[in-house]
C-alpha cells in the first residue's frame, strides 16, 4: 500500500469514519489536506497532522470551493463564530480555516 493509501486508511480509522469538520455529523468520505499540498504535491503535507476525514461538502470547503455563500458562511460560522468575515481579512481565510481545523482535529483526536 502506497504512502497516501496508508495515510488515508489510518485517517479513516483515527476519525471513526465521521466528518471532522466542527459540528458535522455526516459520514466522512475522503481525505482532505488542511494546508494546501500545492501544485505537484509536497510529501511534507502528507502527514496525519495536516489531513482530516471529511464529508464531500466540507472537503470542498477545505479547498476553498463552495456552492453558495450561505452554505459557506454557515460552515465558517461554526469554525470562527459569527462575524468572522469582518474580523478575518479575505486573503487569510484559507490559512485561518486550515489552522482552526488543525487545532480542532488535534483536540478531537486526543480525546
Amino acid at each position: 500500500m502506497g504512502g497516501r493509501s496508508r495515510l488515508r486508511s489510518l485517517l479513516r480509522e483515527t476519525a471513526g469514519e465521521r466528518c471532522e469538520w466542527i459540528g458535522c455529523a455526516e459520514a466522512g468520505t475522503e481525505m482532505a489536506h488542511l494546508h494546501s499540498v500545492g501544485m505537484g504535491g509536497r510529501e511534507s503535507a502528507d502527514c496525519l497532522e495536516n489531513v482530516a476525514w471529511m464529508c464531500f461538502r466540507h472537503a470542498r470547503m477545505t479547498d476553498g470551493l463552495f456552492t453558495s455563500w450561505p452554505d459557506f458562511k454557515q460552515a465558517h460560522d461554526q469554525l470562527f463564530g459569527r462575524g468572522w468575515e469582518e474580523r478575518i481579512p479575505m486573503g487569510r481565510w484559507a490559512f485561518e480555516r486550515a489552522e482552526r481545523l488543525a487545532e480542532h482535529v488535534k483536540r478531537r483526536r486526543e480525546t
